[in-house]
This record gives structure tokens, C-alpha cells and sequence, in this order.
């Protein structure tokens, strides 16, 4: 594995499960400095099975959660959904910060730049459909947390009133 620092990698999506393995042990590497052993370890299996899921590109089953908590990404979920034609939406767990929204908006401001480059002929479809995928993501995140505060709300305020309450 390469230590190259990479930068954007929020917008890795993979082509092949053995692309995902392959980022996701990068990331690992590059983003928490843990070797290939370090994760094998960490999974519970030995490193010559981890070479050995890159090398086929598959992985069992049972063992994705442990890869990925090693990994610290979830590479191989998402394109075990992409290839699906599905869409991934994090389950909100705590108060967005306005940071996050922020960075909302300048997503939004690079869609319409690399727009821009693909209807000039740029760049390549795939690379602006991936962008904008991410994206639309990060948007059902921001809807599911919306209606999570807005149902909390509401029961907040019957406990509150005792409205509706037996």
C-alpha cells in the first residue's frame, strides 16, 4: 500500500468490491496509520486473508463490519449499495454542527463547477455523476436529521402538555 496523502476522501466511490478493499485499506494506512496486519488483527483473521480478499476482491460476509471499523470507512458497504442502484443515508445521532452545514454548501458549489466542466467536455460523466451522488447523500442525511428533530419536537411537547398521553 502507497502512504500518498490523499485529500477527498469522503468522495472515494469504487468500481469493484476489490476497489473497495483496496481504498479502504489506503484509508486505513494513510488516515490512522494501520498496516494491513494491524487491520488483519484487528478483524480477527490473519494477514494472508486480507491479501488474499484483495487479490479475489471478495470478502465474507460477517466479516465486513470488522474490515470497515478497522479501516475506519465504509468503502465496501457503499458499493455493496451503489451496485445496487441504492443509496446510503447515515442514521443521525447527534446535533448537526453549522460546520457540517457549511461544508453542505461549498459541496453544492462544486457540483456546479464540475457541471460547468462536464457540459465544456471536461470531465467525464462518471466522475460528476459520483460527485453529485455523494452529494444528494449527504442531502438525505440533512432531510432524515430534519424529520428525527422534528418528530422529537413533537413528542418533547406532548411530554411537556401531557397531550395524548393515557
Amino acid at each position: 500500500m502507497e502512504s500518498a496523502k490523499r485529500v477527498g476522501w469522503e468522495w472515494v466511490v469504487s468500481e469493484s468490491q476489490q476497489s473497495a478493499i483496496r481504498s479502504s485499506l489506503e484509508y486505513a494506512q494513510c488516515q490512522h496509520k494501520r498496516s494491513v496486519a494491524c487491520v488483519a488483527d484487528q478483524v480477527g483473521v490473519n494477514v494472508d486473508e486480507v491479501y488474499q480478499w484483495l487479490a479475489v476482491g471478495s470478502m465474507p460476509s460477517n466479516k465486513i463490519c470488522g474490515f470497515e471499523s478497522a479501516c475506519g470507512i465504509d468503502y465496501v458497504t457503499s458499493h455493496l449499495a451503489y451496485s445496487g442502484n441504492r443509496i446510503l443515508v447515515d442514521i443521525p445521532v447527534e446535533v448537526e454542527s453549522h460546520f457540517e452545514v457549511l461544508a453542505l454548501r461549498y459541496n453544492f458549489t462544486d457540483i456546479v463547477k464540475l457541471l460547468v466542466s462536464f457540459y465544456h467536455s471536461e470531465i467525464d460523466a462518471e466522475e460528476t455523476i459520483e460527485t453529485i451522488s455523494a452529494v444528494i447523500s449527504d442531502l438525505s442525511s440533512q432531510c432524515a436529521r430534519v424529520d428525527n428533530s422534528e418528530a422529537l419536537t413533537e413528542v418533547q411537547g406532548v411530554v411537556r402538555t401531557g397531550e395524548g398521553l393515557i
